[in-house]
């Protein structure tokens, strides 16, 4: 059974669908390639399923650790308001 681990991607790097007002050309070169443009190419750039699994996983990991120091501070606050 193979394990599924939900990572972001935008709609231009998933889909290649550009963002409002931009051409494909403006888009990739200012963003890259999408996936859309071939796994090999989207690979050699970004890194493999596993590295963009691991700084997702990190940045999540980073993002609750932040959302966490940030609960405690205000219940920090609170408690010294009453």
């Amino acid at each position: 059974m193979q394990i599924l681990h939900p990572f972001a991607l935008c709609v231009w790097h998933h889909r290649r669908i550009p963002m409002e007002g931009n051409t494909f050309a403006s888009m990739r070169q200012i963003y890259g390639p999408s996936l859309m443009d071939g796994s090999r190419t989207f690979h050699e750039t970004y890194g493999s399923d596993d590295d963009l699994i691991a700084q997702q996983t990190y940045i999540n990991e980073l993002r609750s650790w932040e959302d966490e120091q940030e609960a405690v501070r205000c219940f920090t606050e609170c408690e010294d308001d009453l």
